[in-house]
């Protein structure tokens, strides 16, 4: 098992492959293999993958510290620097997606692409889009019928 110390805790990550990183963001109470076992060889192949198991799941003990997305976020960029790795790419799902938009809004030059599933988009303050109303559903637009 690997750890690398950052921000104050032990956080668990596995390295698989070789050439471009691609960092791995699960889901909240997830593991790296409930939410990525199937794809960690496939996409070793052609990558290297740094799959994490973020605070309070998995291998990596919860601390005192607050569990918040910018805190998880940090232990990111820690764990890239950890590694001597200056830009990756990353793919977060759920909690793993919000975790991804922070650093790429916290750290751009660390975040090359940016992959994210079931989680929704990060609208910065000032930035919020308009709430979906009665206009603007989908229901709306086929008179209540369910689509087809």
């Amino acid at each position: 098992m690997t750890y690398a110390p950052v921000n104050g805790l032990q956080l668990y990550y596995e390295v698989r492959g070789s050439g471009r990183p691609l960092v791995l963001l699960h889901g909240g109470l997830m593991t790296i293999d409930l939410n990525f076992g199937p794809l960690l060889e496939p996409l070793a192949a052609s990558r290297q993958v740094i799959a994490v198991e973020s605070q309070g799941h998995g291998h990596t003990a919860d601390t005192g510290r607050p569990m918040t997305i910018e805190a998880l976020a940090g232990d990111v960029v820690a764990l890239l620097d950890h590694l001597g790795i200056g830009q990756a790419d990353l793919f977060g799902f759920s909690l793993g997606g919000l975790v991804a938009y922070a650093v790429a809004l916290g750290a751009p030059a660390r975040v090359g692409r940016l992959i994210v599933a079931s989680a929704d988009a990060h609208r910065p303050p000032g930035r919020e889009s308009t709430p979906l109303g009665e206009g603007r559903l989908p229901t709306a637009v086929t008179g209540g019928r369910h689509w087809d």
